[in-house]
């Protein structure tokens, strides 16, 4: 059901004018067409007089312009249609994204309208989800359609979730070969093979591999006395661990401990341990080389 996707999210008001059954409607489906229930077209005029509903789509009302009534709206237009970009995004691994358009691929030829963006065509099924009964796009193509907006953050945060791995990237790009800012997007993933988890990690990265520094794994799991733990930049050989974050990473006083309480543990198995924040990345090559040299 639409609801157990969208409805958490979807308030439906007590109103004389939403009668049980508008209500029931729009809590099944989260929309409803007007071509679907022309019997109900006066009771949809009067809750959208009263402001119970709102034209979304052309013929198709809902509670509000949210991201959630917006999906089931052009769900309801169209229930072939695949949700794609910074929507998907929103509606699996990133809730947080902001979404200024609602993108929709269809085969149809659909009319433009506020807080949407329409492509027509098709979406290969290797780059689709079912998320009954509305579809979406597969992360990777998802991510990939929000590069122009988003930039390499989108990658980042997709990493970070786990929800796609560079492969992903790579083999979306080879089956959607026309996307806009295709070039831009392979210069981008080629960056991100080494899969950063944050932009700070891009940049440390960038500034390892420039520097033809080697033997280096990002997100290395450690096994600690509490369990596995990730270090995001790991020299196995030679148990360094290099951290990239800082305050802005640490959203509570208790996670900014806990690391510092992991920091203790690493040392005390015998490794040593880097951190660096965006004012003292610089010190990254200059560091680990001469860490490294100590240590061989």
């Amino acid at each position: 059901m639409l609801r157990s996707l969208v409805g958490s999210e979807m308030c439906i008001r007590d109103s004389l004018y939403m009668d049980e059954l508008l209500t029931h409607i729009i809590a099944e489906h989260g929309a409803i067409a007007t071509r679907h229930h022309l019997d109900l077209r006066q009771r949809i005029r009067t809750a959208v007089k009263h402001g119970d509903l709102v034209r979304v789509l052309p013929g198709v009302f809902a509670p509000d312009h949210s991201v959630q009534s917006r999906v089931a709206a052009a769900t309801v237009h169209d229930p072939d249609c695949v949700i794609g970009g910074a929507a998907a995004a929103h509606l699996t691994w990133w809730p947080a994204v902001d979404v200024h358009h609602v993108s929709v691929h269809s085969q149809r030829q659909l009319e433009p309208a506020a807080g949407f963006s329409f492509n027509r065509g098709i979406v290969p099924v290797e780059l689709m989800r079912e998320l009954h009964p509305v579809r979406v796009t597969h992360p990777a193509l998802s991510v990939i359609q929000m590069l122009p907006e988003h930039g390499p953050n989108a990658i980042d945060q997709a990493l970070l979730a786990r929800a796609i791995r560079v492969s992903d990237l790579r083999g979306a790009l080879g089956l959607m070969p026309n996307v806009p800012g295709n070039v831009e997007a392979r210069q981008w993933i080629e960056d991100s093979r080494d899969e950063p988890w944050s932009h700070l990690e891009r940049t440390g990265h960038r500034a390892l591999r420039s520097a033809g520094i080697t033997g280096w794994q990002t997100n290395l799991a450690i096994q600690l006395s509490y369990g596995w733990n990730f270090v995001d930049i790991g020299f196995a050989r030679y148990k360094l661990a290099v951290e990239l974050d800082g305050w802005r990473y640490h959203n509570s006083f208790e996670s900014f401990v806990k690391d510092r309480k992991r920091d203790v543990e690493l040392v005390r198995r015998g490794w040593t341990v880097l951190r660096f924040t965006d004012s003292t990345i610089d010190d990254l090559v200059p560091a680990v080389t001469d860490v490294l040299r100590r240590l061989s």
